[in-house]
């Protein structure tokens, strides 16, 4: 049939299997059954010509054909979804003190004993009600640090002031970010009554060592006070997440992590990721402490404790293929509207001492801050200003490395905060760019199918 301006998609895959053919578009997410034809066409075997009108139809519908410029397209869908008016994603640092001190965290130059005033909480209620007033109801608050559960006492009395606010049904959904060594089961049923309902803990090394090692099990094998209190929140009817960082220190203990994991009960729940480098990799000479806002002229440079993103990215991959999860296998093939609340401007991050942001990573950076949120009209003008800006203009399609890249919309460009905030050049390429073929390959023959061909 005629198919004017009708082309192959640059994203499609095509899976041999024993009882079919699959084709997967990375641009779409979708997974469909080829009959030969449109798999000859899939691979250029064929012109689009000889496709049966509802072929065509069926294989446009999906993603395979395309008529318009796929760059182009990925570029306009991520910026519409842009949106800058509205934080819908609160997140608040109540201290940036913390029970440890990891060798790796970005968050060491910085230290403090401060926690979150009255005023400033005052503030954050009074953002929170406007928002609720104004229609918006998928509002997100999460609890982050340093180590939040220091402030647990703060945490409870903010809570009490925004319930008596807004009112039990209008609250919004709460989670916490927390290494989980003072998750105890009193601490967990407070969170419980406040309504925090989901928490990620830390690990990030198999045996536990008080204040500077994150172990999943004690020397004798049992697990660690952070394992035993998840299990227990587990228990009480939180939902639990485990993030396990990794660097060159613990790398080549991945399998025995994951052994751990598996034998205190909690590798279900548990994902790993990759230590960054950024401010060791930085140009920028200067960082400024968030309390007394004294320069710090010399930067730290950790980069020798990290490992090459190649590197995670093969770890990465014998560990998932080799625990066969296979939700969060398909997942990582799910195309992505944008990478985080940073560039797409719904998240606001709030220091203990009110200054303003729009990523974790500059929580309690004075030189990252968009305001203070106790300066006047500072609710008002959250969007304005030259760091707000910076955030809104950053676009994955500037970049060389990332504008032709064949797994973009998968990750959208990845953690921006590297090249918006310390001008780094190089691409923070997600660790599936090492390993999608693989990855299709892997989930298209193990995917399940259900119905007939097309």
């Amino acid at each position: 049939m005629d198919t004017p301006y009708v082309s192959l998609s640059e994203f499609n895959y095509v899976i041999e299997r024993p009882d079919c053919t699959l084709g997967y578009n990375l641009n779409s997410g979708n997974f469909i059954i080829l009959d030969q034809l449109s798999c000859q066409v899939l691979r250029a075997e064929v012109a689009i010509e000889q496709l049966p009108s509802d072929s065509l139809g069926f294989l446009e519908s999906a993603g395979f054909l395309v008529r318009t410029n796929e760059r182009k397209a990925i570029e306009l869908r991520l910026s519409k979804f842009r949106k800058p008016t509205f934080y819908s994603h609160i997140v608040i640092t109540p201290t940036i003190a913390c029970n440890f001190r990891c060798g790796y965290c970005f968050q060491n130059d910085m230290r403090a004993s401060d926690q979150m005033s009255d005023e400033i909480f005052d503030r954050v209620i009074e953002y929170l009600i406007g928002s609720v007033s104004a229609e918006h109801r998928n509002l997100k608050l999460t609890w982050f640090g340093g180590e939040p559960l220091l402030a647990i006492d703060r945490i409870e009395q903010f809570n009490v002031k925004l319930v008596k606010a807004l009112g039990v049904a209008k609250m919004p959904i709460q989670d916490m970010i927390t290494n989980g060594s003072l998750l105890d089961e009193s601490v967990t049923q407070r969170l419980i009554v406040m309504g925090i309902k989901k928490i990620q803990v830390s690990f990030d090394s198999v045996v536990f060592k008080k204040g500077t090692h994150r172990g999943i099990v004690n020397e004798d094998g049992s697990p660690s006070i952070i394992a035993s209190n998840a299990l227990k929140a587990i228990a009480a009817g939180l939902s639990i997440v485990a993030r396990v960082n990794v660097d060159a220190r613990n790398t080549d203990l991945i399998p025995k992590l994951a052994t751990a994991l598996d034998t205190v009960g909690l590798s279900r729940c548990a994902y790993y990721a990759r230590v960054d480098d950024d401010n060791g990799g930085a140009n920028i000479p200067i960082r400024y402490s968030s309390t007394n806002r004294i320069p710090i002229i010399e930067v730290v440079d950790e980069s020798h404790v990290t490992i090459s993103r190649a590197e995670f990215a093969a770890r990465e991959k014998q560990l998932l293929f080799n625990q066969a999860n296979f939700a969060l296998l398909l997942d990582k093939l799910k195309p992505r509207l944008h990478f985080c609340g940073a560039t797409d401007g719904s998240m606001m991050v709030i220091s203990p001492l009110g200054g303003v942001s729009r990523c974790w990573n500059s929580a309690g950076r004075v030189d990252e801050e968009i305001c203070n949120i106790l300066e006047p009209n500072a609710l008002e003008t959250l969007g304005l200003g030259p760091i707000s800006e910076q955030w809104d203009s950053y676009s994955a399609f500037d970049h060389d490395g990332c504008r032709d890249c064949k797994v973009l919309p998968l990750c959208m460009g990845g953690c921006s905060h590297p090249r918006t905030m310390l001008e780094i050049s190089q691409p923070p390429c997600t660790p599936v760019k090492y390993y999608i073929d693989d990855l299709v390959r892997y989930v298209g023959t193990h995917l399940s199918i259900e119905g007939r061909k097309q």
